[in-house]
């Protein structure tokens, strides 16, 4: 009983009693199945085994996608507010180069302030296109990080 409980898997008797007209005979069958090294146990632990590690790496890669989309989604909302407030004081200084210049046109203000003005205007035109180009690159790069993911 122990011999079969630590190294055989199962082991089966039989007896049977066989009737022909040209055979009469009593049949005994034993079936010992030759598994002393346990290697069968040993390969369906393995594979368990296996298969855990893939199904917690699935769940450590699940984890880590979502984090990195939360993250990618706040940068992207916050290039966003970027781009809105740089436009909303594009249109302001775009408004008081076009008040400086009518000034200047008219001889009210002298060239120094007009230049000021244009030049706080594209400044303000620059910083509109930089963000929006981080915007793009941003975009850009975590397409790329999604399609390297779903490969």
């Amino acid at each position: 009983k122990v011999f079969q409980s630590s190294y055989l898997d199962k082991v089966g008797f039989g007896v049977g009693y066989t009737k022909e007209q040209s055979q009469k005979s009593v049949d005994f069958k034993i079936i010992i199945p030759l598994n002393i090294t346990g290697k069968n146990e040993k390969k369906i632990a393995s594979l368990m085994s296996l298969r855990d590690a893939a199904i917690r790496k699935e769940q450590i890669l699940q984890e880590r996608l979502k984090l990195n989309a939360k993250a990618a989604s706040e940068k992207i909302r916050k290039i966003q507010d970027l781009i809105l407030s740089s436009q909303q004081s594009e249109l302001q200084y775009k408004s008081l180069y076009e008040m400086t210049k009518k000034g200047f046109d008219g001889g009210a203000l002298s060239l120094f302030e007009f230049l000021a003005s244009k030049n706080r205007y594209f400044e303000a035109l620059s910083k509109t296109i930089s963000y929006k180009k981080e915007y793009v690159l941003e975009i850009a790069r975590l397409e790329e990080s999604v399609a390297r993911i779903i490969r």
